[in-house]
């Protein structure tokens, strides 16, 4: 901080904390990051974007009117971390709901996979339609569309 203000120690002292509380936080934005790239990644467009304004917009918004209010310039260095701790522990609570949807649809796929595995048509229909098993939408139709 001395670098930016060599002669007012105030400014100094404010910047050092302001920096210090930003760093404890860092573990949190990383966790943010990852979680937002997790659900932009696997198609949860929406969900991303909840996370992705969590950090600038859902929590720093509301801290930046009251903390400071209540808390003076301590509240203002806070605003910046609390948002990142709130942020982070709403993209946990997203990641483990989507975590729970992707076990289920495993769970789903492999009973289905057990049913149509000796199934003559499914296999001259997975022949026909050169599916791809990894993307999850025209699998799970072709599967429903053979039990039909």
């Amino acid at each position: 901080m001395g670098v930016f203000r060599k002669g007012d120690l105030e400014v100094i002292r404010i910047g050092t904390w302001a920096m210090r509380f930003q760093c404890l936080t860092l573990p949190f934005q990383a966790w943010i990051i990852m979680s937002n790239m997790l659900t932009q990644s696997i198609g949860y467009g929406f969900r991303a974007s909840i996370v992705a304004a969590g950090r600038q917009g859902i929590f720093l918004i509301p801290s930046l009117l009251t903390l400071p209010r209540f808390l003076g310039i301590l509240g203002l260095q806070l605003c910046q971390p609390i948002a990142d701790v709130c942020t982070s522990v709403m993209a946990a609570v997203i990641v483990v709901s989507i975590l729970k949807e992707l076990r289920a649809w495993n769970e789903e796929m492999q009973n289905l996979s057990k049913k149509l595995w000796t199934n003559e048509r499914f296999c001259e229909r997975m022949v026909q339609a050169r599916c791809d098993f990894f993307n999850k939408r025209i699998a799970t139709d072709i599967l429903k569309g053979v039990l039909k």
